[in-house]
Protein backbone atom coordinates (compact mmCIF):
# COMPACT_ATOMS: atom_id res chain seq x y z
CA UNK A 1 0.00 0.00 0.00
CA UNK A 2 1.28 3.45 -0.73
CA UNK A 3 2.24 5.47 2.67
CA UNK A 4 -0.82 7.70 3.79
CA UNK A 5 1.03 10.89 2.67
CA UNK A 6 0.61 9.73 -1.30
CA UNK A 7 -3.11 8.42 -0.64
CA UNK A 8 -3.66 12.24 1.09
CA UNK A 9 -1.85 13.88 -2.06
CA UNK A 10 -4.10 11.21 -4.43
CA UNK A 11 -7.47 12.43 -2.83
CA UNK A 12 -6.18 16.24 -2.97
CA UNK A 13 -5.77 15.55 -6.41
CA UNK A 14 -8.89 13.99 -7.45
CA UNK A 15 -10.65 16.58 -5.13
CA UNK A 16 -9.34 19.52 -6.94
CA UNK A 17 -9.73 17.58 -10.66
CA UNK A 18 -13.43 17.44 -10.23
CA UNK A 19 -15.08 18.92 -6.72
CA UNK A 20 -14.65 23.15 -8.22
CA UNK A 21 -15.48 22.08 -11.62
CA UNK A 22 -18.46 20.22 -10.65
CA UNK A 23 -19.43 23.27 -8.91
CA UNK A 24 -18.32 25.22 -11.72
CA UNK A 25 -20.23 23.11 -14.44
CA UNK A 26 -23.91 22.90 -11.65
CA UNK A 27 -23.85 27.10 -11.31
CA UNK A 28 -22.82 27.16 -15.64
CA UNK A 29 -26.17 24.67 -16.50
CA UNK A 30 -28.28 26.64 -13.48
CA UNK A 31 -27.11 30.29 -15.46
CA UNK A 32 -28.84 30.21 -18.19
CA UNK A 33 -27.38 33.52 -19.78
CA UNK A 34 -23.57 31.81 -19.26
CA UNK A 35 -22.76 30.25 -22.32
CA UNK A 36 -19.35 31.31 -21.96
CA UNK A 37 -19.44 29.27 -18.50
CA UNK A 38 -20.84 26.69 -19.92
CA UNK A 39 -18.51 26.43 -22.80
CA UNK A 40 -15.30 26.90 -20.37
CA UNK A 41 -16.49 24.20 -18.27
CA UNK A 42 -17.43 21.24 -21.50
CA UNK A 43 -13.56 22.18 -22.85
CA UNK A 44 -12.25 21.83 -19.32
CA UNK A 45 -14.21 18.00 -18.92
CA UNK A 46 -12.96 17.71 -22.92
CA UNK A 47 -9.20 18.07 -21.67
CA UNK A 48 -9.72 15.79 -18.49
CA UNK A 49 -11.16 13.30 -20.50
CA UNK A 50 -8.73 13.13 -23.06
CA UNK A 51 -5.69 13.06 -20.71
CA UNK A 52 -7.87 10.03 -18.40
CA UNK A 53 -6.41 6.53 -20.68
CA UNK A 54 -2.47 8.32 -20.34
CA UNK A 55 -2.79 9.56 -16.75
CA UNK A 56 -2.09 6.13 -15.12
CA UNK A 57 0.96 5.23 -17.38
CA UNK A 58 2.23 9.01 -16.90
CA UNK A 59 2.21 8.47 -13.15
CA UNK A 60 3.78 5.63 -12.77
CA UNK A 61 6.76 6.76 -15.02
CA UNK A 62 6.92 10.34 -13.56
CA UNK A 63 6.24 9.88 -9.75
CA UNK A 64 10.18 9.49 -9.00
CA UNK A 65 10.40 12.78 -10.68
CA UNK A 66 10.67 15.44 -7.59
CA UNK A 67 7.65 17.41 -6.72
CA UNK A 68 5.71 15.51 -9.31
CA UNK A 69 2.55 15.57 -7.44
CA UNK A 70 3.11 19.04 -6.88
CA UNK A 71 3.57 19.80 -10.72
CA UNK A 72 0.17 17.52 -11.37
CA UNK A 73 -1.94 19.90 -8.69
CA UNK A 74 -0.11 23.07 -10.46
CA UNK A 75 -1.44 21.65 -13.91
CA UNK A 76 -5.22 20.62 -12.84
CA UNK A 77 -5.09 24.23 -11.34
CA UNK A 78 -3.83 25.98 -14.53
CA UNK A 79 -6.39 23.83 -16.90
CA UNK A 80 -9.25 25.22 -14.44
CA UNK A 81 -8.04 28.83 -15.32
CA UNK A 82 -7.73 29.13 -18.77
CA UNK A 83 -5.41 26.28 -19.31
CA UNK A 84 -7.92 23.60 -20.63
CA UNK A 85 -9.26 26.83 -23.23
CA UNK A 86 -5.53 26.98 -23.99
CA UNK A 87 -4.75 23.91 -25.04
CA UNK A 88 -8.29 22.98 -26.54
CA UNK A 89 -7.34 25.82 -29.23
CA UNK A 90 -3.64 24.90 -29.82
CA UNK A 91 -4.39 20.69 -29.19
CA UNK A 92 -7.19 19.29 -29.32
CA UNK A 93 -9.28 21.56 -31.64
CA UNK A 94 -7.05 21.16 -34.87
CA UNK A 95 -6.25 17.56 -34.12
CA UNK A 96 -10.46 17.24 -34.48
CA UNK A 97 -10.89 19.16 -36.82
CA UNK A 98 -8.31 17.38 -38.58
CA UNK A 99 -9.93 14.39 -38.10
CA UNK A 100 -13.30 15.04 -37.95
CA UNK A 101 -14.84 13.31 -41.22
CA UNK A 102 -13.07 10.40 -40.47
CA UNK A 103 -14.04 10.35 -36.85
CA UNK A 104 -18.04 11.24 -38.10
CA UNK A 105 -17.61 8.35 -40.50
CA UNK A 106 -15.99 5.81 -37.45
CA UNK A 107 -18.96 7.42 -35.33
CA UNK A 108 -21.31 6.78 -37.80
CA UNK A 109 -20.37 3.21 -37.93
CA UNK A 110 -20.04 2.56 -34.35
CA UNK A 111 -23.52 3.78 -33.71
CA UNK A 112 -24.55 1.32 -36.88
CA UNK A 113 -22.86 -1.74 -35.52
CA UNK A 114 -24.75 -0.89 -31.74
CA UNK A 115 -27.98 -0.51 -33.09
CA UNK A 116 -27.37 -4.20 -35.02
CA UNK A 117 -26.48 -5.67 -31.73
CA UNK A 118 -29.62 -4.30 -30.07
CA UNK A 119 -32.02 -5.76 -32.83
CA UNK A 120 -30.38 -8.80 -32.14
CA UNK A 121 -30.77 -8.91 -28.39
CA UNK A 122 -34.19 -7.49 -28.50
CA UNK A 123 -34.87 -10.62 -31.27
CA UNK A 124 -33.08 -13.45 -28.55
CA UNK A 125 -35.23 -11.52 -25.77
CA UNK A 126 -38.36 -12.36 -27.12
CA UNK A 127 -36.93 -16.18 -28.21
CA UNK A 128 -36.19 -16.69 -24.71
CA UNK A 129 -39.51 -14.99 -23.06
CA UNK A 130 -41.35 -17.04 -25.72
CA UNK A 131 -39.15 -20.17 -25.02
CA UNK A 132 -39.73 -19.44 -21.19
CA UNK A 133 -43.45 -19.04 -21.43
CA UNK A 134 -43.50 -22.20 -23.35
CA UNK A 135 -41.97 -24.42 -20.85
CA UNK A 136 -43.56 -22.79 -17.73
CA UNK A 137 -47.03 -23.95 -20.35
CA UNK A 138 -45.87 -27.53 -19.92
CA UNK A 139 -44.35 -27.67 -16.59
CA UNK A 140 -48.06 -26.79 -15.61
CA UNK A 141 -49.33 -29.52 -17.89
CA UNK A 142 -47.03 -32.04 -16.04
CA UNK A 143 -47.83 -31.14 -12.82
CA UNK A 144 -51.48 -31.17 -13.66
CA UNK A 145 -51.24 -34.46 -14.88
CA UNK A 146 -49.19 -35.86 -12.13
CA UNK A 147 -51.51 -34.57 -9.31
CA UNK A 148 -54.46 -36.01 -11.36
CA UNK A 149 -53.15 -39.46 -11.54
Amino acid sequence: LPPASCLMGMRLMQATATVFPIYSTLKALETASDGEGLRCCLIYWLCLAFAAPFEGTADRVLAVLPNYAFAKLSALVWLQKQGAILLYLIALRPLFKQNESRLDSMSASVVAQVEGVREEVRQTYRKVRQTYRNLQGRVKCVIKDESGA
